[in-house]
């Protein structure tokens, strides 16, 4: 009887564990993907559409490539809102609406930052 207690705690633990990393994993995409929206943004500002247009399809290209990982952690409704907020930003780049794309970043890192918060260990997400 002894060794299914043993297994049921190591197994626990497992979870834990890998929840753990998960975490880890999405909050390093997170900042990631700030960071290079952040250039993109202060390229923007300072007139250089071909940098802002170069920065935002990094962070597009790192979000695909992080596709993997994410179809199998994150919801999928959460993955194709944010596909959609890129795609968002991007065309307002492409456009070099200033306003536009003054209006798409906050909407693109406020994504990214609930998917991050959503990943994350809390009483709620437990029971």
């Amino acid at each position: 009887m002894m060794k299914k207690e043993i297994f049921a705690i190591a197994l626990l633990i497992g979870i834990f564990a890998i929840t753990l990393l998960n975490v880890h994993k999405i909050d390093t995409l997170k900042n990631e993907l700030i960071e290079l929206l952040s250039k993109s943004e202060e390229c923007v500002q300072s007139g250089d559409w071909d940098g802002a247009t170069e920065f935002a399809e990094k962070a597009m290209d790192h979000w695909n490539n992080a596709n993997p990982y994410t179809h199998i952690f994150i919801r999928h409704q959460e993955i194709d809102g944010m596909t959609e907020c890129f795609f968002n930003l991007l065309q307002e780049i492409y456009k070099e609406d200033s306003a536009g794309v003054q209006a798409a970043f906050p909407k693109v890192a406020m994504r990214i930052e609930n998917i991050a918060h959503m990943e994350h260990l809390t009483i709620g997400t437990v029971f």
